[in-house]
């Protein structure tokens, strides 16, 4: 880490919690609000656990969808929703294809995940109304695109 980072960091640290508790209940919200679509898969926690919020994910059924991953985040885009890839199979990077000679199938689940997992919007800087504008995106779409 460098002291640019630490002086950073330090300053964060004060301001914890209060955005953990920001980040609890838009990913609360979310929880609540994609509970009953089949079509997707939301995040899970052990008991015990603290969970960082740093990230929330959906996983797509995608068989049960007319769209694939890459489609959904940029139909996601045109509804002014910003929505990441931050699981990509390890195997694929062009790194480990190159030096190991890993190839598409070797890990099957980890594709699996990969080709389904979206990050979508949750940051202490979120609006209760851009969560909800989150929310609306994702089940129009998911209404949209079903089989």
């Amino acid at each position: 880490m460098t002291d640019m980072q630490a002086s950073l960091g330090l300053h964060q640290l004060a301001r914890l919690e209060e955005n953990l508790k920001v980040r609890e209940k838009h990913w609360e919200r979310y929880n609540e609000a994609f509970a009953d679509i089949p079509e997707i898969i939301t995040s899970r926690e052990e008991d015990g656990i603290r969970h960082a919020r740093h990230l929330y994910t959906i996983l797509l059924r995608l068989e049960m969808l007319r769209i694939d991953r890459n489609g959904f985040i940029q139909a996601l885009k045109a509804e002014n929703i910003g929505a990441g890839i931050h699981f990509t199979a390890l195997h694929l990077h062009a790194y480990y294809a190159q030096t190991y000679g890993f190839r598409p199938g070797d890990f099957p689940n980890a594709e699996f995940i990969g080709e389904r997992t979206i990050s979508l919007p949750l940051s202490p800087k979120l609006s209760d109304k851009d969560a909800q504008d989150v929310i609306e995106a994702v089940i129009s779409l998911i209404r949209y695109y079903r089989r």
